[in-house]
C-alpha cells in the first residue's frame, strides 16, 4: 500500500529527497514505537503495519529514482546492487538484532534505526545535489 501511495505522490510531482526525508521521520518514530517497552500489544501491532507501510513507501522511493540515478545502460546493475544490499542486510541484521534484544534494553534499537535513516536520507540529498548540478537532470 506505501508503494503504490509514494508512485501516486510522485507521479504529482513531489521530491524524491524530500519525501524520503518525511518517510524517514516518521519511519523512525515508527521503529521506535515497535520497541517502546511500555506500549500494550494493540500498539506495537500498529507501530510494526506502520513500520511495514512506511519501508515499503521508501523503498518505492528508493526504486523510483533508479531511472534517474543510473544511466540507461547500467539501471539494471543499479537494481541489481540495490538487491544485493537487500541480501546483505538480511544476513547481517540477526545477529545485529538478536545480540540487542539479548540486552534487554530497547535504546540499542533506536539507536541503530536512527543511524540507518540518517545515514540513508543523507545519501538521498546528496544524490538531489549531484543531480541538480547536472545540466538537464531533475532532482
Amino acid at each position: 500500500v506505501g508503494s503504490l501511495g509514494i508512485g501516486v505522490v510522485l507521479r504529482g510531482g513531489a521530491k524524491p529527497h524530500r519525501l524520503y526525508s518525511i518517510i524517514a521521520i516518521f519511519g523512525f518514530a515508527a521503529g521506535v514505537l515497535c520497541f517502546w517497552p511500555g506500549l500494550g500489544m494493540t500498539g506495537h501491532t500498529a507501530a510494526m503495519a506502520a513500520w511495514f507501510f512506511l519501508t515499503g513507501a521508501g523503498l518505492a522511493v528508493i526504486m523510483a529514482t533508479l531511472p534517474v540515478v543510473a544511466e540507461p545502460e547500467r539501471r539494471g546493475a543499479a537494481a541489481a546492487l540495490i538487491n544485493q544490499a537487500g541480501a546483505v542486510a538480511t544476513f547481517l541484521n540477526p545477529p545485529i538484532w538478536l545480540g540487542l534484544a539479548e540486552g534487554g534494553e530497547w535504546t540499542g534499537f533506536a539507536l541503530l534505526l536512527a543511524i540507518g535513516w540518517t545515514l540513508s536520507v543523507g545519501a538521498m540529498w546528496m544524490m538531489a545535489a549531484r543531480l541538480a548540478r547536472q545540466p538537464g537532470a531533475k532532482a
